[in-house]
């Protein structure tokens, strides 16, 4: 029997959530309109490119698929697009240390199809923002359910998450017994049942448990960074692979298909973006336009027409975290890091982690 690594569907571009943030520097003081030149890029790749945002969602093949995975790993659509749900979240960030101003579109409609997410797009590229974050969602083995309680970015309060992959840790027993503790603590609970939102409330739940507050900008990004590290090694501890018998249904794939957690998230105050590579591909684009200012793209694929675009794209390092924040002047600071150095493993964890994986299946399917 042939064995696949987590690579070989994981890393096809038509496999999984879909995610795409944009970051720009400055403090414009008042409300922004793009130039030209921003809006004709973030246009390019959120709707006309040929792997736009749009296309990712509405699947980039004439001839679909037939999916034959077994119904606990994938809807049956999955390979063919992304048509469960979609959210946009904007941030101005007019002054340093003033709470930027938020604006939250999400549907449970396909962005391949509803007309709403050209038009809040189209009027978002038009107000500008500062940190702009967009994803696709296409349901998993953790959740099935197509609603808009599971539809990301996730948001409270100022604070935005989504998350592009499966972790099936934020569903164990013991992760799920840590949120339900938290509800009291941070005075709300997740209102939908997917693993990202769980894996956000685990995130602010330390956060507040730490510091005693979610005010991110009061913590500061270095500690906000490494609980953000922390978390995700909780998240990995607690996970288990998924393996499957393929039967050449999938791509023409026949053999054994092992899953590992996969852990993209992107997180943001409005003020700063981090982000986390664990088990698929995540790009960061840099994007310097005729003004001078710099733009910075996170992205699940390098997407868009480069010569058009002029976009340097870099894949970050595995088990890597991104942080983009601006200076006193506006400036964007640029940081990565490794798990290993933000959060470094315990003898605990890789004990207790190596005995799960030594499992090889899920111990508790969502």
């Amino acid at each position: 029997m042939t064995v696949f690594n987590k690579n070989t569907l994981l890393m096809n571009p038509r496999f999984g959530c879909r995610l795409l943030s944009f970051y720009s520097g400055g403090y414009p003081g008042k409300a922004e309109t793009l130039t030209a030149e921003r809006r004709a890029v973030r246009q390019d790749l959120f709707l006309t490119a040929d792997d736009s945002l749009k296309c990712q969602s509405q699947g980039r093949d004439s001839q679909p698929h037939e999916v034959t995975l077994p119904d606990t790993l994938f809807t049956k659509h999955r390979l063919n697009g992304n048509h469960d749900g979609w959210g946009l979240v904007t941030y101005q960030t007019r002054q340093a240390k003033v709470k930027p101003i938020l604006q939250v579109h999400r549907s449970e409609a396909s962005a391949a199809t509803d007309s709403e997410f050209e038009e809040k797009l189209n009027g978002g590229l038009n107000q500008g923002g500062n940190i702009v974050m967009a994803h696709i969602r296409g349901a998993s083995i953790e959740c099935k359910d197509v609603h808009l309680n599971n539809v990301h970015p996730f948001t409270r309060g100022n604070l935005s998450w989504m998350h592009n992959g499966i972790v099936n840790g934020a569903l164990s027993p013991v992760i799920k017994k840590r949120v339900h503790r938290y509800e009291k603590l941070l005075g709300f609970k997740p209102e939908g049942n997917t693993d990202s939102e769980y894996a956000f409330h685990l995130f602010l739940g330390n956060l507040k448990k730490k510091y005693g507050t979610l005010d991110t900008q009061t913590i500061g990004l270095e500690k906000v960074r490494t609980v953000f590290a922390q978390t995700m090694r909780e998240l990995l501890v607690e996970s288990t692979p998924n393996v499957y018998d393929l039967d050449g249904g999938a791509l023409g794939l026949e053999g054994r298909l092992t899953l590992e957690p996969v852990m993209n998230f992107v997180f943001s105050d409005g003020h700063f973006l981090m982000a986390s590579r664990k088990n698929i591909k995540l790009f960061l684009g840099e994007k310097k336009f005729v003004t001078g200012e710099v733009e910075y793209i996170v992205s699940s694929e390098a997407i868009g027409d480069r010569k058009k675009t002029g976009i340097q794209w870099l894949e970050l390092d595995e088990e890597s975290v991104l942080t983009l924040d601006r200076g006193s002047d506006g400036t964007v600071k640029k940081n990565l890091y490794s798990f290993k150095e933000l959060a470094p493993e315990s003898f605990f964890q890789r004990m207790k982690r190596a005995f799960r994986f030594a499992i090889g299946k899920t111990a508790f399917p969502g």
